[in-house]
This record gives structure tokens, C-alpha cells and sequence, in this order.
């Protein structure tokens, strides 16, 4: 599936808040690269860098879900920045973005700019 087949398998809604996202996104990690995959059971709009999953978007009843695998590898990510997110749901490695919220760009400007701070994939120690 490619990026407008997609955003055109989706509510209307949804595919608004994750083009406003993405586009944030690459404005402030234009290296990253897109694929739409299938991932933890549904179409994900994702971001790669270094081959390693980065950051992705899914599509649900409900919400749209922002993927943060930095924030799952430094949960002090999800610490320092939780509360720009009161009225979304923040879980361990993604935050749920209930569509009749009105979406603050600029908090989702401040998770990617504190999620940039932190080297990706994360190093892991050699035994």
C-alpha cells in the first residue's frame, strides 16, 4: 500500500491529523524514510531511520496513535514531556490523540524535538 492509499483507507479526520503530523515530522527529521506497513494488526504510516523503526501512525475507531520507539527506549522522553498531553492518552510508547481534542502542534513539535535529543536506534552495551 502507498501513502495515498493510505490516507484514502481511512476517516477523513484521521488522515487530516496525520498529514499535520508527518508534515511536522519530516520538517524537523527530513532524513527519515516513509513506508506503509502492516504493524501490531493495522495499516501504519511509519518512519524508519538507520533501518530501525522510529515513529509511526495508525488509524483507529477512536483516535490516531502516534508511535515513539525514543520514547520507549528513554522513557525519560515520556516523563519530561507527558504533560503537554494531559488530554490524550500517553502509554509507553505512543500517545492516542482522541480526534475531537483539538490538536497542539506545538506540543507534538516539543515530543519530536525532545525525542531528537537521544541517539536512535539506542546503543546497547556489549557484554
Amino acid at each position: 500500500m502507498n501513502k495515498l492509499a493510505y490516507f484514502s483507507s481511512i476517516k477523513e479526520s484521521h488522515a487530516a491529523l496525520i498529514k499535520e503530523m508527518s508534515a511536522i515530522l519530516l520538517g524537523l527529521e527530513p532524513n527519515l524514510e516513509e513506508k506503509v506497513l502492516k504493524m501490531m494488526g493495522s495499516d501504519m504510516l511509519c518512519y524508519y531511520e538507520n533501518d530501525a523503526f522510529k515513529y509511526g501512525f495508525s488509524s483507529h475507531d477512536r483516535h490516531v496513535s502516534f508511535h515513539n520507539m525514543v520514547m520507549y527506549c528513554y522513557p525519560n522522553v515520556r516523563e519530561e514531556i507527558g504533560f503537554n498531553f494531559k488530554k490524550s492518552q500517553l502509554k509507553k510508547s505512543c500517545v492516542n490523540f482522541d480526534t475531537d481534542i483539538a490538536f497542539a502542534p506545538s506540543n507534538f513539535e516539543a515530543l519530536i524535538i525532545k525525542s531528537k535529543e537521544y541517539p536512535f536506534p539506542k546503543p546497547t552495551d556489549k557484554i
